[in-house]
């Protein structure tokens, strides 16, 4: 299986997304799985500089390339790209996985995931991930 991880970008301290983002890639690999994370493999951590009008045709493209979407919640900012990722994960019947930090309320993706992860701290989310995938 392929996951398409979203996440928010846009105001996210960099140095915690990657270590973020590393961790949960390696407990989805874990399973024999296979993960997608735009930052790390399109722009290199950043390396690379993608005008904002061909991101998310990239995304999209991405996206149909993946089996599901691992959506990232850990902060109560909504992040309008990640919602239009899982809207179009969801149009194209793509199954969700939402990791949330239990103290966050977003009921519109709690709503459209087919499974949910509450997490308490990365480490907390790492274990349930292995235990779920």
């Amino acid at each position: 299986m392929r996951y398409y991880v979203a996440y928010r970008h846009q105001g996210a301290d960099i140095r915690l997304l990657i270590n973020n983002l590393n961790i949960i890639s390696r407990a989805i690999e874990t399973s024999w799985n296979s993960t997608y994370i735009f930052f790390r493999d399109w722009q290199k951590w950043g390396e690379i500089i993608i005008p904002i009008r061909d991101i998310m045709p990239l995304a999209f493209q991405e996206l149909d390339n993946s089996d599901w979407l691992f959506a990232f919640v850990d902060n109560k900012e909504k992040s309008e790209w990640m919602l239009i990722e899982c809207w179009y994960a969801k149009a194209k019947w793509k199954k969700i996985v939402l990791a949330i930090k239990k103290w966050i309320d977003l009921r519109l993706l709690r709503t459209i995931a087919d499974e949910i992860i509450e997490f308490s701290d990365i480490s907390d989310l790492e274990g349930k991930i292995s235990n779920l995938l």
